[in-house]
Formats: structure tokens, C-alpha cells, sequence
């Protein structure tokens, strides 16, 4: 099968994935707030799954170039699916942040295997257009399935999405393991490829990435995953909560931030890969963000609050794409390297969403604030990277 062919079917799984992976998102506010839970919950829960795909990720990324990315990918798709399926039923804190690690070492395997597989399949010269596609489907697809979930919500209740997540995320698991491979594997089986990644020689090979110039740039990655995150999550509970959205108008307004992100990546983070240096213009991007996500916190009405959340949006969608872009542009296993940039990512989104609970328990707008301030901070980590690959 054609390379093009290939990077096509690797697209349509990262499409639907993003679809499956988001539907519940807008009725998780409502969840939680029918088990009367702490509102610092949804930052708990949240953190909880990014705990996990931290400690795995690097594992997963190793493993997958062991033994093939769709085996791992496919797995990360039925793991992921049984700890919703946990989370669907938990009633209590702790069963709901069990159920989240679940989910968590699910999302390193597919998180990690899935930019892998598609920088595998990519011809050089498409490598990074493919990741800022990928990039772009974390925002653009997602909202589509923030609009579906929270459409469903309203109309066949909370449990009933659960379901359909679960009940999906196991077949999509179950079809991608009929996907063709697209990289050569060691031939070694599920024991050796295990005792090959195992998480000691795994985080070993990590360290080669973090004392090279890479560094820098992946700490910049970590920070602005925290200010995303902080400002994100806040953000869907503040619709619910302060403003007393319900959850199909969280899913229009997601659909809305989608179709923004379309937008942008189409008319801007295009072009931007074709630029011998990325490091520019993602310096530009994540100074803007940081001054969007500080701006929401001065209107008074809902109209300009949301005018401003969706300029920082459309400029936030961009971000992730071109990071993944840099990534993509060094030299090294894909598995591995994709690994170590999904475990820094991770370590911002447990900050986030730990910091973005806490802080909206004592003030509504300080994760809005924490998230400006941190991606400020951010700016002072970004500088050229010599491109390897």
C-alpha cells in the first residue's frame, strides 16, 4: 500500500478518535456536579488521567517501536475505553481518579503511537504538514465531539454518552489493530518488547533528549501545556458554572472554537511549517495566548468575554500543530521522541488542571490568570532549534 495511503488511514483513526475522545467532556461538568462533589473534582479527575500518561508515555513510545505502533495504538484505544467506563459508574473521589489513571495509561499508548505512526508514514518533506494536521485535529476534530456530546447530553441524558464513548473506543480499538504497520519492528514478542522498554532503560534513553538543545524547548512545552490546560478546563466549568450554560450550548461554543481552529491552521499554520525556522513564530503564538488569556478576565459581559476567549482560541490551535512540527523536525526513534514530547505535555496538563481546580475553588477567574502568567514564563524557554531531520 502507497505511503499517501497509508498516512490517510492514520488520519481517519486520529479523526474519529478525536471525535470519541471529547463527547463527554461538555457533560462532565454536569457529572460531577450530580455526585455534589468539590468543584476542585473536575481539575482532580483530570490530573489524575495526565498522571499516568506522564509515567507511561515514554514506556508506550519505546514499546511501540518495539513491537509496531497499531498494536499499541490499538490497545491505547480499549484501555482508554474501560477507564471511561470506570468513570461512568464511580461515585466517589477516589473511584473517579482509579478510573482516570485507567484512562490515563490508555491516552499515553494512543497519544504517543499515533504521532509515531504518522511521522513513520509521512514522506520527509510532509512530515511536519502531517503533524500540524494531526496538531490540528486535537482542537478542530475535538469540537465537533464537544458539539455531539453536548447535544446528546441534553436530549438522551449523561450515562447514555458514556456509553456510546466506551462502546466506540473499544471498536475503534478493534479495527485499528487491522491497520497496516507502518514502521519495521524488531520481531521481538510481547515479553522481550516489554523487558526492552522496560521504564528504567526507558527514561534512561530519555535523558539523551533532555541534554541536548531540545531541552529548553521541551520545558517550554511543559509550561504551555500547564497554561493551556489551567485555562481550558476552567474554561468548560466556568460556562457551566458561572454562567449557567447548559451543556449542548458548551458543545456549540466548542463547535464554534473547532471551526476557528479550522480556520487558523488552514489560512496560517500551514504556511508557517514551510519555514526553515519554527521557533519564531511559536514564540508569537505563545505570547499571544498569553495575553488573550489574561484579557478574558476584564469584561463585564458575556459577549466580549466571549469574543476574546475565541480570539485566544484561534490562536491557541496553532500551538500544539507547530510543537509537534519542531518535534517532528529531529532526529531519532519516533516512538521514543514522540514519547518524551507527550510526557512533558502531560506534566503541564496535571499542573493545569490540578492548579485550574483549586484556583477556580477560591476565585473563578484565577485559572484564567495562572494561565497568562505561566505562558509568559514560557516565552522565556523558547529559542532556535537546529533542525536533525
Amino acid at each position: 500500500m502507497r505511503r499517501r495511503k497509508r498516512v490517510t488511514i492514520a488520519l481517519i483513526i486520529a479523526f474519529f478518535f478525536n471525535i470519541v475522545a471529547n463527547i463527554v467532556h461538555p457533560v462532565t461538568p454536569a457529572y460531577l456536579q450530580s455526585l455534589q462533589l468539590h468543584d476542585y473534582m473536575f481539575g482532580i479527575a483530570f490530573a489524575a488521567m495526565s498522571l499516568f500518561t506522564f509515567l507511561t508515555s515514554p514506556f508506550w513510545g519505546k514499546l511501540s517501536d518495539q513491537i509496531g505502533r497499531v498494536k499499541v495504538l490499538a490497545w491505547g484505544f480499549i484501555l482508554y475505553g474501560i477507564g471511561q467506563y470506570f468513570f461512568s459508574v464511580a461515585t466517589t473521589e477516589w473511584g473517579i481518579a482509579l478510573a482516570r489513571c485507567i484512562s490515563g495509561i490508555g491516552c499515553g499508548a494512543n497519544g504517543t503511537a499515533l504521532m509515531a505512526y504518522v511521522a513513520d508514514l509521512s514522506e520527509p518533506g510532509e512530515k511536519a504538514k502531517n503533524m500540524v494536521i494531526v496538531g490540528a485535529m486535537q482542537t478542530v476534530v475535538s469540537s465537533a465531539g464537544y458539539l455531539i456530546g453536548g447535544v446528546l447530553g441534553d436530549r438522551i441524558g449523561i450515562h447514555p454518552v458514556f456509553l456510546i464513548q466506551v462502546v466506540s473506543l473499544i471498536a475503534l480499538g478493534i479495527v485499528t489493530f487491522f491497520c497496516p504497520e507502518g514502521s519495521q519492528t524488531t520481531g521481538l514478542n510481547w515479553s522481550q518488547a516489554v523487558s526492552a522498554a522496560s521504564p528504567k532503560k526507558t527514561w534512561h534513553d530519555c535523558l539523551d533528549y533532555l541534554a541536548g538543545p531540545l531541552r529548553a524547548f521541551l520545558i517550554s512545552c511543559f509550561i504551555t501545556n500547564f497554561a493551556y490546560i489551567c485555562f481550558d478546563q476552567a474554561y468548560n466549568y466556568y460556562l457551566r458554572d458561572s454562567l449557567g450554560f447548559s451543556t449542548s450550548y458548551n458543545g456549540y461554543i466548542k463547535a464554534a472554537i473547532g471551526i476557528l481552529g479550522l480556520l487558523s491552521n488552514t489560512l496560517i499554520g500551514m504556511r508557517i511549517t514551510k519555514k526553515e525556522d519554527l521557533t519564531r513564530p511559536y514564540f508569537f503564538i505563545v505570547l499571544l495566548c498569553a495575553i488573550f488569556s489574561g484579557a478574558v478576565i476584564f469584561p463585564r459581559t458575556i459577549p466580549v468575554f466571549l469574543l476574546l476567549s475565541f480570539i485566544y482560541y484561534f490562536v491557541l490551535t496553532i500551538e500544539v500543530p507547530v510543537q509537534q512540527a519542531i518535534i517532528a523536525r529531529q532526529k531519532g526513534n519516533n516512538g521514543l521522541l514522540f514519547g518524551v514530547y507527550q510526557s512533558f505535555r502531560s506534566i503541564g496538563w496535571i499542573f493545569g488542571a490540578l492548579a485550574a481546580g483549586f484556583l477556580y475553588d477560591a476565585l473563578a477567574t484565577g485559572p484564567f490568570i495562572a494561565a497568562s502568567v505561566a505562558a509568559f514564563l514560557a516565552l522565556l524557554f523558547i529559542r532556535p532549534i537546529p533542525k536533525t531531520n
